[in-house]
This record gives structure tokens, sequence and C-alpha cells, in this order.
């Protein structure tokens, strides 16, 4: 069982404020994660080949592709009419750094 003083530890470990109304339900969480990595270990992978791109043909699936077109190539006005603000022939948003 997962204990609040392991659920802090991880907390911290990974730099998150895990706010005091929310620590069971995060701590329950937790330790349905870790029940369930348990169960992953007691399958049997022994004859089981990697798979390295899901969409392997020998998974049975294959990547659809579609040509590459360029279409509408000239849609900056429509495109800049979605923005709040604007300045010249850029959108203008807030800045999110210092």
């Amino acid at each position: 069982m997962i204990s609040m003083e392991t659920l802090e530890r991880v907390g911290r470990l990974a730099e998150l404020e895990i706010p005091e109304n929310q620590r069971e339900a995060a701590r329950q969480d937790l330790e349905k994660m870790v029940t369930f990595v348990d169960v992953m270990k007691e399958l049997n992978v022994k004859n089981v080949e990697p798979l390295y791109q899901v969409t392997a043909e020998r998974a049975g699936t294959q990547n659809i592709l579609r040509d590459d077109v360029v279409t509408e190539g000239e849609a900056r006005e429509a495109l800049l009419g979605n923005a709040p603000k604007r300045r010249g022939e850029f959108a203008s948003v807030p800045k999110t750094f210092a």
C-alpha cells in the first residue's frame, strides 16, 4: 500500500504540488498504477517479439499516406482574421516570458 509519506516523497521528486484536498485521490491513483505494473510483471512475454512501431505491417496495420499537396497557400488574411489582435502582417499575442 502506498502511504501518504511515499506520495509526498514522489510529489517532491516530481516537483508537484498536490493540494491537501486531492492527496487521498492521488494516493489511490498511484496505488492503482503500482498495482497495474505488478500485474504486468507477471505476464509471460518470453516468446513475444518486440514491436518497435505500432503501425508495423506485422501488427496487422499499415501506414496510410496521402500526397502532400499545398492547398489555399495564400490564406494569410483568413488566418489573421481569427487573431484577437494584429500587428501588421502578424498576430499579436500576450507575452509569455518577461
